[in-house]
């Protein structure tokens, strides 16, 4: 008995180390890590289970247009010409 005793004084530490190591080691595989983004607002709906690039996508829904621009083929010289052309929609549904 006093030799197993020793034997596990003995391979204590290196079993620690080890353990460490593996530790370690799966910590730095990327499957094991978040996704992580610059915006927390971001960061929240991916972990309710939406997808980053869906994030992406609505983001850029309100941005700030310049003019003109087309938008789904259609051709908006003015700012304003687009704010009635969105009215006149929206009050038809």
């Amino acid at each position: 008995m006093p030799l197993i005793a020793s034997m596990m004084y003995i391979l204590m530490p290196q079993m620690i180390d080890l353990f460490n190591n593996s530790l370690t080691q799966l910590s730095n595989l990327s499957i094991h890590k978040p996704m992580t983004t610059s915006n927390p607002y971001v960061n929240t709906l991916i972990e309710m289970g939406y997808d980053k690039q869906d994030c992406e996508v609505a983001s850029t829904m309100f941005q700030k247009r310049s003019f003109p621009c087309v938008i789904h083929g259609r051709q908006f010289d003015t700012e304003e010409q687009y704010f009635a052309e969105l009215h006149e929609y929206m009050n038809g549904m």
